[in-house]
């Protein structure tokens, strides 16, 4: 990685861009404070972090290069960054305006799994996340007994002050970070163009729609037996539109975060293609993760056995033809470029180190999870706390934890 490279070239990007929003030439489309309707979208549906420690001047570099591919669709669309709990990037169109929305939460979240797999090679720093990520996830759903046990295991086992030295760790692989934020970026901003282009729907979609029903990979994942015992992966009408489109944004996603940003050598070529790639299985973990919660908020009586194992193969699906995604641009433009073809060098890696890194940390909360149910089915008296203890308590962790 040649971070000075990458050092150089955002120090001038930030100067660059700094001096064309002074001028006005960009200020409408990258505001500090929302525009009303969307201020009020955004109270509503999330738990933001105070505005201070947002890094405007990073993430208009971003959107600065995104609307190069914007202007090739006439598309006009407003940039927002936001600090939330949710970690949820979107698009959005209100009273006619489009929108984008991107967490710089989860920014942090991409450098810190870069970190913990490239710099300090260490899966503990992803255990420690899954516990803070169960606290705040419970937070933000108003689980005051959950947030507090795990908060409790949080400083019991030092994971928070483990995790902040890992997040406090200086990064060596922040050119990884910066393209996979612009790849999440570009995905979101797909959709859009989608929407008001349905023809590219059409885009490799015979390919996908043969691979979703042949599946020919192996699932080595550790879900409960039940799942296991799950024969046929069969999708809905609806389920299969919406993976192809997932499918197809991140054609289209990988194809222009390599137009933007490929020839700038930022990175190899190999560490490009990882990077994207990285990017991507992130976001599964992540997802895994709020699936395995979501499984848990409905409690096994209630819940559909199938739909972890639904997620876990849809996101695998997306992972494995990320790869061909990354493999049709290097044979279209870039094969001079890379010593070899990317897909190998993926599937040995996947074969040896990504497996085990991005998938374990976050399976083992599925087992944790599950004997918390069965531990408070034996409390009903839980139940009983009082609605305003409940609010103290999860105040109490918003201040503990900085929210607040």
């Amino acid at each position: 990685m040649n971070q000075n490279k990458y050092i150089l070239f955002i120090t001038g990007s930030i100067l660059h861009v700094h001096d064309k929003i002074n001028k006005n030439e960009f200020c409408s489309r990258y505001p500090r404070e929302p525009h009303c309707d969307l201020r009020l979208y955004i109270q509503n549906s999330r738990l933001e972090k105070h505005s201070r420690l947002l890094n405007y001047e990073y993430y208009n570099v971003i959107f600065y290069y995104i609307e190069k591919i914007l202007l090739k669709y006439k598309i006009n669309t407003t940039f927002y960054t936001t600090y939330s709990l949710n970690r949820k990037n979107e698009t959005l169109e209100i009273n006619g305006n489009k929108y984008v929305i991107y967490d710089q939460y989860l920014g942090k979240s991409f450098n810190l799994f870069n970190k913990a797999f490239l710099q300090i090679k260490d899966s503990e720093i992803l255990d420690n996340y899954c516990i803070r990520y169960l606290v705040e996830s419970f937070r933000i759903m108003g689980m005051s007994i959950e947030a507090s046990i795990f908060y409790s295991i949080g400083l019991q086992t030092n994971a928070f002050e483990k995790l902040n030295l890992a997040y406090s760790t200086k990064s060596e692989c922040t050119a990884y970070t910066f393209i996979q934020e612009t790849f999440i970026i570009l995905h979101e901003i797909a959709h859009i163009i989608i929407k008001q282009n349905p023809r590219l729907i059409s885009y490799k979609k015979r390919e996908i729609d043969q691979y979703i029903d042949k599946q020919p990979f192996s699932l080595f994942n550790n879900l409960d037996k039940a799942d296991k015992l799950i024969g046929n992966f069969n999708l809905d009408e609806f389920r299969r539109k919406n993976l192809i489109e997932e499918i197809i944004c991140d054609y289209i996603a990988t194809k222009y975060t390599f137009e933007l940003f490929f020839n700038n050598e930022l990175l190899t070529a190999e560490e490009f293609a990882e990077a994207i790639y990285l990017g991507l299985r992130t976001m599964r973990s992540i997802n895994l993760l709020n699936g395995i919660i979501s499984t848990y908020v409905k409690r096994p009586n209630e819940r559909k056995s199938h739909n972890l194992s639904q997620l876990f193969r849809e996101s695998s699906i997306r992972y494995w033809l990320i790869k061909d995604s990354i493999r049709s641009q290097y044979r279209s433009k870039y094969k001079t470029k890379f010593k070899e073809d990317p897909l190998h060098n993926l599937l040995l890696k996947d074969m040896h180190d990504y497996d085990s890194f991005y998938e374990t940390p976050f399976l083992n909360v599925q087992t944790i999870l599950k004997k918390l149910s069965a531990t408070l089915k034996k409390h009903n008296s839980l139940k009983n706390i009082p609605f305003s203890q409940q609010i103290s308590v999860l105040n109490e962790i918003d201040h503990m934890l900085g929210w607040r």
